[in-house]
């Protein structure tokens, strides 16, 4: 996926260090329909809040306490309740398959360099995403894969 991507790791890494202090394990929070519906809607949900100039990045709070991002959220199939969990799920989730798939993808010298950090990363994902919403998300792959992000 493209650029949106990086942007999402950006904004989630404040909450992967809270969650990762907090060795509490995730619960599961996701069902298939909920990634089909992720990949369904995300990009035209996305491209309805920016052009109401909703900026979703530095609130956290504006899933719930803003009347227009609820509205948006349940024209599109969302409960608004659970959004930016089942978001923060899919995109954390997403975001550490796609780099263990690229490491794998690496030539052995490569690889090897980047064991130790694969380890720091699947530890601290782990503190994130229950191992279920992984595997939901790892047999959705080239449906998340073909989404067509455009920066």
């Amino acid at each position: 996926m493209k650029a949106i991507y990086q942007s999402l790791t950006i904004m989630f890494m404040s909450l992967i260090f809270g969650l990762s202090l907090a060795q509490e394990l995730p619960k599961q929070v996701l069902s298939s329909d909920d990634i089909d519906l992720f990949v369904k809607t995300s990009i035209l949900m996305t491209k309805e809040l920016d052009e109401m100039g909703i900026e979703l990045e530095g609130d956290k709070n504006v899933w719930g306490a803003n009347e227009e991002v609820k509205a948006i959220l349940t024209k599109y199939g969302w409960d608004y309740q659970s959004f930016g969990q089942k978001f923060a799920a899919i995109t954390l989730g997403y975001t550490y398959l796609a780099m263990i798939h690229n490491i794998d993808k690496m030539p052995e010298t490569q690889k090897a360099a980047a064991e130790h950090m694969t380890e720091t990363y699947t530890a601290m994902y782990k503190n994130l995403v229950h191992d279920d919403d992984l595997k939901l998300i790892k047999s959705k792959m080239k449906d998340l894969d073909a989404m067509d992000w455009k920066e």
